[in-house]
């Protein structure tokens, strides 16, 4: 029986072939490479993954597309496969390990989709809630919502922004918490006195959610028992700890003609960071940004007071990739090719 001969790139040395597969930054494009011959997926083994690139998923008219930024204004883009059904969600935020929240379908169903292997995770579509002296059952719909770990962690849990179907009168935003990989919230906090909510990041072991007007909640949130003095609210077998305070109003001098249309929450390193978007309107691209970080301070009575304070110099090599509920920062030395910055 006649053998072919083995193509002559399946016999490069094996310096030469690692040499080029290490200027491969994309996972995707790895991937890729080890279908070309068993050599190379043999030699591909023997290289650790590249660490995880940003990207941006977008659901485009002709599918959907996986993009990373691999060097300046240089990405390299792929086909990305997304259920069909969620192909139609509402997209309200994502996680570190490729996982992704969304609502589904009609019935404001909730659910976790890891881009990597498809897993998929319900969330809750059903809460509990306390009105006058009753409690009443309703649906709910998420609005922004973190996690405290990957949901592969045991006792990790979930921190969001909900609305519920409840009477008109008594119809506003809750807090509310769940254990992962539960499909039924049974209580949530009642957001009252504090204001729209914009936004829920996870920083410093706590879930902050910040709302329009300045006021900051902290929430501290675990599957253990509580052992820390405070106000201690039990929420389907998450113990939680509540902090209010008000945050410094912020210094607006200097931007004539602009105005903040857009604001981010996005942990860098250990610091907890605000980046404001300025444009002469909400329709009008970014003529500038700022970037703030938040001080936490412990007075002489015991109370927190937070605020914001503009960062003047450099980001210090950090790369902050803005999106709402699903922002993230990067070191630029591990990525070489890309700059410090602000992306949007």
């Amino acid at each position: 029986m006649d053998v072919s001969p083995a193509p002559p790139w399946a016999e490069l040395p094996d310096a030469v072939l690692l040499g080029i597969v290490r200027r491969i930054p994309c996972a995707f494009a790895r991937a890729h490479v080890g279908e070309i011959c068993r050599s190379w997926r043999r030699t591909l083994l023997q290289i650790p993954p590249p660490r995880p690139l940003p990207g941006i998923l977008l659901l485009t008219p002709h599918g959907p597309t996986l993009s990373f930024v691999v060097a300046g204004d240089a990405w390299c883009t792929h086909p990305a496969f997304v259920p069909e059904a969620f192909r139609r969600a509402r997209y309200f935020g994502s996680y570190d390990d490729s996982w992704l929240f969304l609502a589904v379908g009609q019935d404001n169903g909730h659910a976790l989709f890891n881009l990597t292997d498809s897993q998929e995770e319900e969330l809750p579509n059903w809460g509990t809630f306390q009105l006058h002296d009753r409690e009443l059952g309703a649906e709910i719909l998420l609005v922004a919502a973190t996690l405290s770990s990957s949901p592969n962690v045991h006792g990790s849990v979930a921190g969001g922004i909900l609305t519920a179907d409840l009477p008109p009168a008594n119809s506003m935003e809750h807090i509310a918490f769940w254990r992962t990989g539960s499909d039924v919230m049974s209580k949530a906090i009642r957001a009252s006195g504090v204001g729209p909510l914009e936004d829920v990041t996870y920083h410093d072991e706590a879930f902050h959610f910040l709302t329009l007007d300045d006021i900051i909640v902290v929430c501290r949130a675990s599957m253990a028992e509580p052992g820390s003095p405070g106000k201690i609210v039990v929420v389907d077998e998450v113990h939680v700890s509540i902090e209010l305070g008000n945050i410094a109003p912020r210094d607006a001098h200097g931007y004539r003609d602009l105005r903040s249309v857009v604001s981010y929450r996005v942990e860098a390193r250990i610091d907890l960071l605000m980046v404001e978007k300025l444009a002469p309107n909400l329709l009008s691209p970014a003529s500038a940004f700022r970037v703030f970080q938040m001080i936490k301070e412990r007075l002489h009575d015991g109370q927190v007071r937070y605020s914001w304070e503009e960062l003047t110099t450099k980001l210090d090599g950090r790369m902050l990739f803005d999106g709402q509920g699903c922002s993230r920062s990067y070191e630029a030395a591990n990525y070489p090719g890309l700059d410090a910055g602000v992306y949007f």
